[in-house]
């Protein structure tokens, strides 16, 4: 990932920020400077500044500010709190460039009056724009800026952190769709964000990006891209996919860990305006609950949706799908949800009918009111979040046994529980199909890492070859896949017939229950070439220690953010970049604890490349290595891989699946 550019909008400030009151407090005159004297004005911008509570007082007083000691966020839709207007602040209106920096000289000047509201004319031919802004300016030269996209802008921590976001993203800020990005500034204001009086610009500023950077990423990436042609990508679909989550409780109960998998169906049809409209048909799948160590729940379902919402397909090959902030009532169990708003992100592989997402969601569950009639805001009970990888991929048509054949590399990721027991299996092996209808399977091998009252415990596995398994495809010709082995299995093959997604699931309510997802690639027939590629990085993984019977065990969710990368330097060097997020919990009971990445991490790892595309990624990181064993598809334009982590030489505390889907942005 590239490293944030030293742009006007935001220094590198190493001390506190403490930003300059000048002049004598007027209000709502506006000095025109530089060349603009006596120009006159078509229109107006007005609003309010606005700071941390501790830092109004030092606009007067040019004080260092103190640092941050809270900052709380919740679900609930609210503007900042927390924040006191300025009074004498002195607000310039200017033109910059797409790296931040000033164009020409201030266009005009005024200072904020008493409540801290300022306004200032648009000289005539100056029109609102996203390259376009109003700052303030205090000691080391320390600014806060907002884009000029509407008349009313007020200049708080909000607006600031969405100003950077663009500049960051290399965007054409004067070509931006105003309405969207007064959309997104408004997303991120209805978060609930409460600073502490003594709260420091900078570091709210950092919370804001570790809470809402990927999803303002994300907005500003969806905002600033050209769109692609969805007539490319309509078809039908099939999706699957393996989650996990967490709920933890404000209460003092048990928590509980989630696992998860299911089956979708979809239709992707060419919308208007450039939209893509999807439709999700059914929905099949099975999921597991260990709550506290005690209670087991197992579950299976299908059931048909018939749900539409519109996707935004766009020339990089991402499709993104935007979930709003969103009430949910279970007033059956006496639950409601409030869900935060969240980007998805699918990456197409290559030009395919293929797409990845590595969902992250989350929520704040409440108790209901005595009606039941909605969320009581003041009995917040726990918060739970939900990790999910998910591969989408477009049905064939007309599928015969000829089509399924030569050899694959499969990955395998599952995860079992049962009462005080938690375990999660790795696999990798190949597998070869004689375009006949039959399966050999080649032997197998894996990692187990799971937690009991006896302990962690950890081991390798194994298992022996099998042939001549039969493989049955729906007649239809859809892709479907019935039974493998005189088993009946539930996955799908795509529609150019080098992917293949399987699920499994099993358990009894009340006792245990297991989930899996096999993914497979068909291999290239010689070593590819990968030197200079550069991979999107989609990882997901469960981390486990400790002991289950005595509070001393973790457990803890991994998984890479959106602009996470692996750059291929050379075919056997590469370099990871990007931010992961940890979401874990202790004896689980109480809260989870959330980790998110601050800054871009960088680390180098050693490749190892075969000749039928079987793949290994080393990565040491202190006294840490990440191991990374899968396959790449037959372009490399792909690579299945499982992955385990833990001290170097020692067994892994961790194990999971990593996806890499090959960019060129």
């Amino acid at each position: 990932m590239e490293q944030f550019k030293k742009i006007l909008l935001v220094p590198a400030i190493a001390s506190a920020l403490a930003l300059t009151a000048c002049g004598g407090g007027s209000s709502s005159s506006s000095d025109s400077t530089d060349g603009t004297d006596g120009t006159d004005s078509t229109a107006s911008v007005s609003g309010v500044v606005e700071v941390p509570a501790a830092s109004a007082s030092a606009f007067a007083d040019q004080g260092s500010l103190a640092s941050l000691a809270n900052f709380f966020i919740s679900p609930a839709a609210a503007a900042i709190l927390g924040l006191e207007a300025v009074e004498g602040a002195r607000v310039e209106l200017i033109r910059i460039d797409n790296d931040g920096n000033q164009v020409g000289d201030v266009i005009a000047t005024t200072y904020t009056s008493t409540d801290g509201n300022y306004e200032l004319d648009l000289p005539t031919g100056v029109d609102l724009s996203g390259d376009l802004i109003v700052r303030i300016t205090g000691t080391n030269n320390a600014t806060m800026s907002a884009m000029v996209v509407e008349q009313a802008i007020d200049i708080n921590p909000a607006a600031d952190f969405v100003a950077r976001k663009f500049i960051e993203s290399d965007a054409d800020l004067g070509s931006l769709e105003l309405s969207e990005v007064v959309e997104l500034r408004g997303q991120v204001e209805e978060f609930d964000l409460t600073a502490d009086p003594s709260a420091d610009i900078e570091a709210m500023l950092a919370i804001l990006d570790s809470e809402l950077g990927e999803f303002v990423e994300s907005s500003v990436t969806k905002i600033s891209t050209e769109e692609g042609d969805t007539s490319s990508i309509a078809g039908n679909y099939y999706s699957s996919a393996f989650s996990y989550d967490l709920h933890d409780s404000d209460l003092g109960q048990g928590a509980t860990l989630g696992i998860e998998i299911w089956l979708n169906d979809f239709a992707f049809a060419t919308g208007t305006d450039g939209q893509l409209d999807i439709t999700l048909g059914s929905e099949e799948g099975a999921d597991a609950g260990l709550n506290g160590y005690s209670y087991v729940w197992f579950d299976t379902w299908m059931e048909e949706m018939n749900e539409s919402f519109p996707g935004t397909y766009l020339a990089n090959g991402v499709l993104t799908i935007e979930s709003k902030f969103s009430e949910e009532l279970d007033t059956d169990d006496g639950y409601g949800w409030r869900w935060l708003p969240v980007m998805l992100n699918l990456q197409q592989v290559g030009d395919k009918g293929l797409f990845v997402l590595l969902s992250q969601e989350a929520s704040a569950r409440y108790a209901l009111t005595e009606d039941n009639s909605g969320i009581d805001p003041d009995a917040k009970e726990g918060d739970e979040i939900s990790r999910a990888l998910e591969i989408f991929a477009r049905q064939p048509s007309g599928m015969t046994d000829a089509d399924l054949d030569g050899d694959f590399g499969r990955v395998y990721l599952e995860s079992y529980l049962n009462s005080g027991t938690i375990e999660v299996l790795t696999e990798t092996n190949t597998l070869t199909f004689d375009g006949e209808g039959t399966l050999n399977v080649d032997a197998l091998s894996g990692h187990r890492l799971s937690i009991s009252p006896s302990g962690a415990a950890y081991e390798t596995v194994s298992d022996v070859a099998e042939t001549g398994l039969p493989v049955v495809l729906s007649e239809s010709g859809d892709g479907d896949i019935v039974s493998i082995g005189g088993e009946n299995q539930d996955g799908f093959v795509n529609d150019t017939f080098d992917f293949i997604s399987i699920v499994s699931a099993e358990g009894t309510d009340g006792s245990d229950g297991m989930v899996g997802q096999t993914l497979m690639v068909k291999l290239p027939a010689s070593t590819p070439q990968v030197s200079g590629k550069r991979y999107r990085l989609m990882s997901l993984s469960l981390g486990l220690a400790g002991n289950t019977s005595d509070g001393s065990s973790e457990v803890e969710i991994s998984n890479s953010q959106f602009n996470t990368y692996l750059s291929m330097d050379s075919q056997t060097e590469a370099t990871v970049e990007g931010r992961f997020t940890n979401a874990s919990i202790t004896g689980l009971a109480g809260d989870m604890e959330i980790d998110k990445s601050a800054d871009t991490e960088t680390l180098s790892g050693a490749v190892s490349i075969g000749s039928n595309g079987a793949l290994t990624i080393t990565v040491p990181e202190g006294e840490e290595t990440t191991i990374m064993e899968g396959f790449f598809n037959q372009d490399a334009s792909m690579a299945l891989l499982t992955n385990r982590y833990g001290l170097t030489g020692g067994d892994p505390s961790e194990l999971g699946l990593v996806v890499l889907i090959e960019v060129t942005d």
